[in-house]
């Protein structure tokens, strides 16, 4: 019987400096239960996925990368817009359902314009 977990990640965007300054880290909440609401006890990582729309799943979104477990954060490239998601997967293989999906902007602000010298 194939496992799925449970995914209740959320995720969270946490900004230390503006996004063209430094990275930006989405982090999440780790899931304890497998879908069937047993412990949780082979948790292997998490995948994160990068789409243009929502909704962010990873058949319609680029897979980013992936963190091993424990780990609970991922850094996030500079350069682009849009949304993002994560999954969870054991140590089986088997991959969650997506967590709730997150707006994201890594895009540098554009140069000021019109400077004069008088």
């Amino acid at each position: 019987m194939k496992r799925v977990l449970v995914l209740s990640l959320w995720i969270v965007l946490f900004v230390a400096h503006p996004a063209w300054a430094t990275h930006r880290t989405a982090s999440w909440v780790a899931p304890t239960t497998n879908a069937d609401g047993t412990p949780l006890t082979d948790l292997a990582g998490y995948n994160v996925y990068r789409c243009s729309a929502t909704p962010c799943m990873r058949t319609t979104g680029t897979l980013l990368g992936t963190v091993t477990a424990p780990a609970t954060s991922f850094p996030l490239p500079h350069g682009f817009q849009g949304f993002l998601a994560v999954t969870a997967f054991d140590t089986s293989g088997n991959e969650s359902v997506e967590s709730d999906t997150a707006p994201f902007d890594g895009l540098a602000p554009t140069a000021p314009g019109g400077l004069q010298v008088q």
